[in-house]
Protein backbone atom coordinates (compact mmCIF):
# COMPACT_ATOMS: atom_id res chain seq x y z
CA UNK A 1 0.00 0.00 0.00
CA UNK A 2 3.07 2.26 0.24
CA UNK A 3 5.73 2.85 -2.40
CA UNK A 4 8.89 4.93 -2.61
CA UNK A 5 8.32 6.83 -5.82
CA UNK A 6 12.04 7.38 -6.49
CA UNK A 7 15.19 6.37 -4.59
CA UNK A 8 17.17 9.32 -3.14
CA UNK A 9 20.83 10.14 -3.83
CA UNK A 10 23.19 7.76 -2.05
CA UNK A 11 25.94 10.22 -1.08
CA UNK A 12 25.05 12.78 1.57
CA UNK A 13 27.78 15.18 2.65
CA UNK A 14 28.14 16.61 6.17
CA UNK A 15 25.31 19.05 7.09
CA UNK A 16 23.46 18.27 3.86
CA UNK A 17 20.36 16.22 3.11
CA UNK A 18 18.31 14.46 0.46
CA UNK A 19 14.60 13.91 0.07
CA UNK A 20 12.42 11.05 -1.08
CA UNK A 21 8.67 10.60 -1.50
CA UNK A 22 6.45 7.81 -0.24
CA UNK A 23 3.08 7.29 -1.87
CA UNK A 24 0.10 5.82 -0.04
CA UNK A 25 -2.37 3.91 -2.25
CA UNK A 26 -4.61 1.73 -0.07
CA UNK A 27 -5.94 -1.54 -1.37
CA UNK A 28 -8.56 -1.84 1.36
CA UNK A 29 -10.45 0.31 3.84
CA UNK A 30 -9.35 1.00 7.40
CA UNK A 31 -5.88 1.45 8.89
CA UNK A 32 -3.00 0.31 6.66
CA UNK A 33 0.42 -0.02 8.32
CA UNK A 34 4.01 -0.49 7.17
CA UNK A 35 7.60 0.04 8.26
CA UNK A 36 10.00 2.28 6.35
CA UNK A 37 13.63 1.14 6.49
CA UNK A 38 16.66 3.17 5.38
CA UNK A 39 19.95 1.29 5.11
CA UNK A 40 22.89 3.62 5.62
CA UNK A 41 26.54 3.92 6.81
CA UNK A 42 25.77 5.26 10.31
CA UNK A 43 27.20 2.48 12.47
CA UNK A 44 24.81 3.19 15.34
CA UNK A 45 21.61 3.60 13.33
CA UNK A 46 21.76 1.14 10.49
CA UNK A 47 19.13 0.32 9.49
CA UNK A 48 17.10 3.45 10.33
CA UNK A 49 13.45 2.45 10.44
CA UNK A 50 10.10 3.81 11.60
CA UNK A 51 6.41 2.97 11.28
CA UNK A 52 4.07 4.63 8.84
CA UNK A 53 0.33 4.26 8.35
CA UNK A 54 -2.67 5.62 6.52
CA UNK A 55 -6.42 5.06 6.42
CA UNK A 56 -8.11 3.63 3.37
CA UNK A 57 -11.41 5.27 2.53
CA UNK A 58 -13.94 3.65 0.23
CA UNK A 59 -16.72 5.39 -1.75
CA UNK A 60 -20.01 3.52 -2.08
CA UNK A 61 -22.52 4.60 -4.72
CA UNK A 62 -26.26 4.26 -4.21
CA UNK A 63 -28.96 5.55 -6.58
CA UNK A 64 -32.47 6.52 -5.52
CA UNK A 65 -35.44 6.98 -7.79
CA UNK A 66 -38.21 9.56 -7.80
CA UNK A 67 -39.32 8.02 -4.51
CA UNK A 68 -36.16 8.72 -2.51
CA UNK A 69 -37.01 5.95 -0.07
CA UNK A 70 -36.46 3.33 -2.79
CA UNK A 71 -32.98 2.36 -4.02
CA UNK A 72 -32.38 1.25 -7.59
CA UNK A 73 -30.04 -1.74 -7.63
CA UNK A 74 -27.00 -1.73 -9.89
CA UNK A 75 -27.88 -3.87 -12.89
CA UNK A 76 -31.64 -3.63 -12.27
CA UNK A 77 -33.32 -4.83 -15.48
CA UNK A 78 -36.96 -4.43 -14.40
CA UNK A 79 -38.28 -0.85 -14.59
CA UNK A 80 -40.84 -0.01 -11.92
CA UNK A 81 -43.13 2.94 -11.26
CA UNK A 82 -42.30 2.70 -7.53
CA UNK A 83 -38.73 3.92 -8.07
CA UNK A 84 -39.37 6.03 -11.15
CA UNK A 85 -37.50 3.82 -13.60
CA UNK A 86 -40.85 3.35 -15.38
CA UNK A 87 -41.89 6.77 -16.61
CA UNK A 88 -45.45 5.78 -17.42
CA UNK A 89 -47.22 7.11 -20.50
CA UNK A 90 -46.72 10.22 -22.61
CA UNK A 91 -48.31 11.25 -25.89
CA UNK A 92 -46.05 10.82 -28.91
CA UNK A 93 -44.78 14.17 -30.17
CA UNK A 94 -47.10 15.90 -27.76
CA UNK A 95 -45.80 15.49 -24.23
CA UNK A 96 -42.75 14.83 -22.08
CA UNK A 97 -42.20 13.56 -18.55
CA UNK A 98 -39.23 14.33 -16.28
CA UNK A 99 -37.98 12.08 -13.47
CA UNK A 100 -35.34 13.09 -10.92
CA UNK A 101 -32.76 10.56 -9.73
CA UNK A 102 -30.46 10.95 -6.72
CA UNK A 103 -26.89 9.64 -6.49
CA UNK A 104 -25.76 9.24 -2.87
CA UNK A 105 -22.35 8.35 -1.45
CA UNK A 106 -22.92 6.05 1.52
CA UNK A 107 -19.20 5.22 1.79
CA UNK A 108 -16.30 6.77 3.71
CA UNK A 109 -14.32 8.23 0.83
CA UNK A 110 -15.15 10.76 -1.89
CA UNK A 111 -17.12 9.43 -4.84
CA UNK A 112 -16.27 10.80 -8.27
CA UNK A 113 -18.47 10.67 -11.33
CA UNK A 114 -16.17 10.29 -14.29
CA UNK A 115 -16.03 12.93 -16.96
CA UNK A 116 -18.34 15.57 -18.38
CA UNK A 117 -20.81 12.88 -19.51
CA UNK A 118 -20.84 10.67 -16.44
CA UNK A 119 -24.52 9.84 -16.92
CA UNK A 120 -25.39 8.49 -20.36
CA UNK A 121 -28.41 6.83 -21.95
CA UNK A 122 -27.99 3.77 -24.15
CA UNK A 123 -30.06 0.83 -25.28
CA UNK A 124 -32.83 0.19 -27.76
CA UNK A 125 -34.67 3.53 -27.60
CA UNK A 126 -31.96 5.74 -26.15
CA UNK A 127 -33.00 8.74 -28.25
CA UNK A 128 -36.37 8.86 -26.43
CA UNK A 129 -34.62 9.68 -23.13
CA UNK A 130 -32.21 12.53 -22.34
CA UNK A 131 -30.21 13.73 -19.34
CA UNK A 132 -31.18 17.39 -19.02
CA UNK A 133 -27.94 18.43 -17.26
CA UNK A 134 -24.92 16.45 -16.10
CA UNK A 135 -24.63 16.32 -12.29
CA UNK A 136 -21.71 17.45 -10.15
CA UNK A 137 -18.82 14.99 -10.33
CA UNK A 138 -17.53 15.15 -6.72
CA UNK A 139 -19.77 13.61 -4.06
CA UNK A 140 -18.44 13.62 -0.50
CA UNK A 141 -19.27 10.91 2.05
CA UNK A 142 -22.93 10.98 3.20
CA UNK A 143 -23.81 13.60 0.56
CA UNK A 144 -25.77 13.36 -2.69
CA UNK A 145 -26.48 15.00 -6.03
CA UNK A 146 -29.44 14.83 -8.41
CA UNK A 147 -29.99 14.71 -12.15
CA UNK A 148 -33.10 14.73 -14.32
CA UNK A 149 -34.00 12.39 -17.17
CA UNK A 150 -36.68 13.41 -19.68
CA UNK A 151 -38.86 10.92 -21.57
CA UNK A 152 -40.11 12.11 -24.97
CA UNK A 153 -41.60 9.19 -26.88
CA UNK A 154 -41.00 9.11 -30.62
CA UNK A 155 -43.37 6.18 -31.24
CA UNK A 156 -46.18 4.32 -29.52
CA UNK A 157 -45.65 1.31 -27.29
CA UNK A 158 -42.97 0.47 -24.74
CA UNK A 159 -39.76 2.48 -25.15
CA UNK A 160 -36.72 1.06 -23.36
CA UNK A 161 -33.22 2.28 -22.53
CA UNK A 162 -30.34 1.78 -20.09
CA UNK A 163 -29.00 4.51 -17.82
CA UNK A 164 -25.26 4.24 -17.08
CA UNK A 165 -23.31 6.17 -14.43
CA UNK A 166 -19.50 5.92 -14.57
CA UNK A 167 -17.98 6.46 -11.15
CA UNK A 168 -15.09 5.72 -8.78
CA UNK A 169 -16.77 2.93 -6.79
CA UNK A 170 -14.47 0.03 -7.66
CA UNK A 171 -17.17 -2.59 -7.17
CA UNK A 172 -20.01 -0.80 -8.99
CA UNK A 173 -18.50 0.95 -11.97
CA UNK A 174 -20.34 1.45 -14.18
CA UNK A 175 -23.62 1.65 -12.25
CA UNK A 176 -26.41 0.91 -14.71
CA UNK A 177 -30.11 0.12 -14.68
CA UNK A 178 -32.99 -0.13 -17.14
CA UNK A 179 -35.59 2.57 -17.70
CA UNK A 180 -38.72 2.59 -19.83
CA UNK A 181 -41.85 4.52 -20.73
CA UNK A 182 -44.85 4.07 -22.96
CA UNK A 183 -45.67 6.20 -25.98
CA UNK A 184 -49.37 6.72 -26.62
CA UNK A 185 -51.26 8.25 -29.53
CA UNK A 186 -53.42 11.36 -29.29
CA UNK A 187 -57.11 10.52 -29.08
CA UNK A 188 -60.22 12.63 -29.46
CA UNK A 189 -61.35 14.43 -26.30
CA UNK A 190 -64.38 13.51 -24.20
CA UNK A 191 -66.72 16.03 -22.57
CA UNK A 192 -70.05 16.02 -20.75
CA UNK A 193 -72.60 18.62 -19.69
CA UNK A 194 -73.34 19.43 -16.06
CA UNK A 195 -76.37 21.23 -14.66
CA UNK A 196 -76.43 25.01 -14.74
CA UNK A 197 -75.81 26.81 -11.46
CA UNK A 198 -76.52 30.27 -10.13
CA UNK A 199 -79.55 30.64 -12.38
CA UNK A 200 -81.19 34.07 -12.00
CA UNK A 201 -83.35 36.13 -14.34
CA UNK A 202 -80.52 37.62 -16.40
CA UNK A 203 -77.51 35.37 -15.97
CA UNK A 204 -76.34 31.82 -15.16
CA UNK A 205 -73.29 29.55 -15.08
CA UNK A 206 -73.33 26.84 -17.77
CA UNK A 207 -71.15 23.97 -16.65
CA UNK A 208 -69.42 21.01 -18.29
CA UNK A 209 -66.66 18.53 -17.55
CA UNK A 210 -63.69 17.80 -19.84
CA UNK A 211 -62.90 14.25 -18.77
CA UNK A 212 -60.08 13.72 -21.29
CA UNK A 213 -58.01 15.97 -23.53
CA UNK A 214 -56.80 12.90 -25.43
CA UNK A 215 -53.24 13.92 -24.65
CA UNK A 216 -53.24 17.07 -26.78
CA UNK A 217 -54.22 20.74 -26.40
CA UNK A 218 -58.00 20.84 -26.44
CA UNK A 219 -60.28 23.78 -27.26
CA UNK A 220 -63.71 23.90 -25.64
CA UNK A 221 -66.82 25.68 -26.96
CA UNK A 222 -70.26 26.15 -25.46
CA UNK A 223 -73.40 26.43 -27.65
CA UNK A 224 -76.72 27.70 -26.31
CA UNK A 225 -80.02 29.18 -27.35
CA UNK A 226 -83.82 29.05 -27.16
CA UNK A 227 -83.95 25.63 -28.85
CA UNK A 228 -81.80 22.53 -28.95
CA UNK A 229 -79.38 22.53 -31.89
CA UNK A 230 -78.07 18.95 -31.48
CA UNK A 231 -74.63 18.59 -33.09
CA UNK A 232 -75.16 21.19 -35.81
CA UNK A 233 -73.08 24.32 -35.31
CA UNK A 234 -75.45 26.57 -37.26
CA UNK A 235 -78.56 25.35 -35.42
CA UNK A 236 -77.50 26.98 -32.18
CA UNK A 237 -78.37 30.62 -31.56
CA UNK A 238 -75.21 31.51 -29.62
CA UNK A 239 -71.66 30.16 -29.22
CA UNK A 240 -68.66 31.01 -27.07
CA UNK A 241 -65.05 29.82 -27.52
CA UNK A 242 -63.60 29.05 -24.05
CA UNK A 243 -60.08 28.52 -25.40
CA UNK A 244 -57.65 25.73 -24.50
CA UNK A 245 -58.65 23.88 -21.35
CA UNK A 246 -57.11 21.31 -19.04
CA UNK A 247 -59.05 18.25 -17.93
CA UNK A 248 -61.69 19.09 -15.33
CA UNK A 249 -64.61 21.47 -14.90
CA UNK A 250 -65.33 23.97 -17.69
CA UNK A 251 -67.77 26.79 -17.02
CA UNK A 252 -68.91 30.12 -18.38
CA UNK A 253 -71.21 32.85 -17.16
CA UNK A 254 -73.56 34.20 -19.81
CA UNK A 255 -76.27 36.94 -19.92
CA UNK A 256 -79.87 35.82 -20.42
CA UNK A 257 -83.29 37.16 -21.24
CA UNK A 258 -85.67 36.54 -18.32
CA UNK A 259 -88.50 34.01 -18.51
CA UNK A 260 -87.11 32.04 -21.48
CA UNK A 261 -86.12 28.37 -21.51
CA UNK A 262 -82.53 27.91 -22.65
CA UNK A 263 -80.66 24.86 -23.90
CA UNK A 264 -76.88 24.38 -23.94
CA UNK A 265 -74.17 21.88 -24.72
CA UNK A 266 -70.37 21.74 -24.72
CA UNK A 267 -68.07 20.79 -27.60
CA UNK A 268 -64.35 19.89 -27.46
CA UNK A 269 -61.79 19.49 -30.24
CA UNK A 270 -58.10 18.59 -30.59
CA UNK A 271 -55.73 17.39 -33.29
CA UNK A 272 -57.18 13.86 -33.22
CA UNK A 273 -60.86 14.69 -33.41
CA UNK A 274 -63.79 16.27 -31.61
CA UNK A 275 -66.66 15.41 -29.31
CA UNK A 276 -70.07 16.82 -28.45
CA UNK A 277 -71.47 16.35 -24.97
CA UNK A 278 -74.43 14.04 -25.47
CA UNK A 279 -76.69 15.16 -22.62
CA UNK A 280 -78.05 18.58 -23.70
CA UNK A 281 -79.02 20.63 -20.62
CA UNK A 282 -81.85 23.15 -20.20
CA UNK A 283 -83.00 25.72 -17.63
CA UNK A 284 -85.40 28.62 -17.33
Amino acid sequence: DFTVTAQPSTNIGPTTGVTFTVRFDPTATGTRSAILTITNSDASENPYNFSIQGTGLDPEINVLGTNTAVSIADGDATPDTADGTDFGSVVVAGGTKDHVFTVTNIGTGPLYLNGSTAVVVGGTHASDFSVLAQPSTNIGPTTSITFTVRFDASATGTRSAILTITNSDASENPYDFSIQGTGTAVTAPTITNNAATGVVATTTWMNGYLSSTGGAPTTVWVFWGYSEGSTNFTSWMYTNNLGTNAEGVVTTNMPLSPGIQYYYTFYATNSAGHAWATNVMSFV
